[in-house]
């Protein structure tokens, strides 16, 4: 018997309708267009904990697909797909764009017998009764339990619309439980079309687990079937039943190395992908000293890799690859020197159900890397990749999205031991955070409504829990004191940018946040200024408006604390059918932006990452479409060409 497995005996209870839903065929081309997904409610979205539940007739051994150790295996493989495992270069799951930054699988799988016929209320039914006896984990505001059904006497599933179906698959919401269910009989040879199914089910539950009630991403096309407007309305259905569905797409030819998923609507070309262009970013800035520059990226081999632009010995790119890191490297590294000399960097290592590592890297001078863990006991330290700050000398903060989706902070007085904290703060996608000085914090996120909130931290004590201010919503009038309404941001899932400066005075400090607007229409730029009052106020609307902004920007404030520089992506459309991105780069000065927007040409596959110079200069850089690192230098000052670039640096080999 396998480890991770319990068995106990099934308890065969009443039932009642829940929704399900029945396979119906589209006459779709291949990968052809789907309908738009919206974000129709208020529920919340999953970067979640799968939880397989194997219920029914179980044999464990054989190395055939319907061997729960074989499905456990792929569900290892799907969570790592969620999460990046695999991407090709400048590419990303497509169910990021939706807010889903990543996935894990439970430490502990459960195996509970059973026979005979069972009907839709006899899941969740027996899933709590499980759980009362303390036979399976309790619910998690984070957690999907996969019910995968094997060997029953018949399955008296009803729909949506009350018909039966002997072989539904479906997900819900049921006293706090979110769970799929999947029927596998049938698949001992091969798994490829359960796979399919359980891919379909849990990339729906992430991105709509409240269906039908509080629901998340739908269409809003006319699939009034039967009385029932959002039947067949969700990300997957959309794509269900193509021809080449569960092909990769747009690299057909490039099989998942763990089975197969299928694909699921892509709302930046309306097609059904597997995989989407780079809404994320994948590179992490820090400088050592004045003039040194520090890059970091995951390379295709899934390491870290170091890229180093310094004048010793000779002004140039060199690199190195880090090794010691725990995982499979995914998602954008985050760095910062909190000292000079030194510099640390965190990047989150993907373990399937052996946990999620956030690495923590640090090297002082010529010294080697250091190479430890940052966790809070047990097997995991959260999902998604991590940002972090500093504000002092050896003080570093981190913070990244917890295995609940709450906030969990790591800190640091000394650059080696770390403290934690849970902030809270439900919450989607991943969080930023930034510093304006001395012993303060800002954290930004996205709440389950998909608005923007605040937790600020003030205080001389390392980690004071009453020193954050406590999420509020950031909205026309918002402070920490009142709340406000947090219609600036709603429906947003995309990435956010922010930066912190403070003039010599340090008095009138400000943060600027640029938020994408949903559908790629520019970005809004909002600001906070304690000489202008303790409120945010949205200082522009649709900044780049005409740019097509799908993913992340940059941001970065100058030495002198008197400008900031944003970077963003502009997406075109290719003879491919495809969008490519080049930059554009726009200057704010005491709240005002520049005449003029800078184009920064060139095809880059990532979204930019920016950082000034010693000089004043901001430097950008970018992955090109050879997996190379460019540079390109924006001059602001001498008056002549304010575009310098793109360079390629020598670097190579980025993911």
């Amino acid at each position: 018997m396998s480890r991770w497995l319990r068995i106990v005996a099934i308890m065969t209870l009443g039932w009642s309708v829940t929704h399900s839903r029945k396979a119906l065929a589209f006459n779709h081309l291949y990968w052809g267009t789907s309908h738009p997904t919206y974000r129709t409610g208020l529920g919340p979205i999953l970067s979640p904990v799968i939880v397989p539940v194997f219920w029914g007739s179980w044999t464990e051994g054989t190395g055939k697909a319907n061997d729960p150790d074989v499905i456990r295996t792929y569900l290892d493989g799907f969570a790592g797909w969620v999460s990046g495992v695999g991407a090709p270069l400048g590419y990303e799951p497509v169910v990021r764009q939706y807010g889903v930054i990543g996935a894990n699988t439970a430490s502990e799988g459960y195996l509970f017998s059973g026979s005979g016929a069972i009907r839709n209320k006899d899941i969740v039914t027996n899933l709590h009764s499980w759980q009362q006896q303390g036979e399976l984990i309790p619910n998690g505001t984070n957690t999907i339990f996969l019910v995968l059904v094997n060997g029953f006497s018949s399955y008296n599933f009803l729909d949506l619309a009350g018909v039966p179906c002997a072989t539904c698959n479906y997900h819900a919401l049921d006293a706090g439980t979110y769970y799929g269910v999947v029927t596998w009989d049938g698949c001992g040879s091969d798994g490829t079309q359960c796979q399919a199914n359980a891919s379909h089910e849990l990339t729906e539950a992430m991105t709509d687990p409240n269906y039908p009630g509080a629901a998340g991403w739908l269409t809003h096309e006319k699939f009034n079937i039967l009385g029932y407007p959002t039947y067949f309305s969700e990300g997957a259905d959309q794509c269900q039943n193509l021809a080449g569905s569960t092909k990769p797409h747009p690299f057909d030819n490039q099989p998942l190395s763990f089975g197969v998923v299928q694909n699921f609507t892509d709302n930046t070309v309306d097609k059904c992908t597997t995989w989407t262009l780079s809404t994320s970013s994948h590179l992490g800035l820090a400088r050592t000293s004045n003039s040194q520059l520090d890059v970091f990226f995951v390379n295709a081999a899934g390491q870290l890799v170091h890229a180093i632009d310094s004048p010793s010995p000779n002004y140039g790119w060199s690199s190195e690859v880090i090794t010691g890191t725990s995982g499979n490297l995914v998602g954008a590294p985050t760095a910062v020197s909190p000292a000079s000399g030194r510099i640390d960097v965190f990047v989150r290592g993907f373990g399937g159900h052996n946990g999620n590592a956030l690495n923590h890297l640090s090297k002082v001078g010529n010294s080697a890397w250091s190479a430890s863990l940052l966790q809070t006991g047990g097997f995991d330290s959260g999902i998604g990749p991590p940002s972090a700050t500093s504000w002092g000398t050896n003080r570093i903060d981190v913070v990244t999205l917890d295995t609940d989706a709450t906030i969990l902070h790591f800190f640091s007085t000394d650059g080696d031991n770390f403290g934690s904290d849970n902030l809270g703060g439900f919450s989607i996608g991943a969080p930023v955070l930034i510093s304006r000085g001395v012993n303060t914090l800002d954290l930004f996120s996205m709440s389950v409504t998909a608005s923007l909130q605040e937790n600020s931290w003030n205080s001389t004590v390392p980690s004071s829990p009453s020193a954050w201010s406590g999420f509020y919503g950031i909205g026309p009038s918002s402070t920490a004191a009142s709340g406000g309404s947090p219609s600036w941001a709603l429906g947003n899932t995309l990435p956010l940018t922010a930066a912190a400066y403070s003039p010599a005075s340090g008095i009138d400090y400000k943060v600027d946040l640029f938020v994408p607007f949903p559908g790629g229409k520019g970005l809004r730029y909002l600001r906070f200024s304690n000489k202008q009052g303790s409120g945010w106020a949205s200082l522009l609307q649709g900044v780049g408006a005409g740019s097509n902004t799908y993913g992340a920007s940059a941001s970065a404030v100058n030495p002198a604390g008197t400008e900031v520089v944003v970077v963003s992506e502009s997406r075109q459309d290719s003879p491919a059918q495809y969008p490519f991105q080049s930059y554009v780069a726009m200057r704010y000065l005491a709240g005002s932006p520049n005449d003029t927007f800078s184009s920064i040409p060139g095809v880059f596959l990532s979204p930019p990452a920016v950082l000034y110079g010693s000089d004043g200069f901001p430097e950008v850089i970018g992955i090109g479409q050879d997996g190379c690192l460019y540079e390109t230098w924006l001059d602001y000052q001498t008056g002549g060409p304010i575009v310098s670039g793109p360079y390629n640096t020598g670097v190579c080999g980025a993911q």
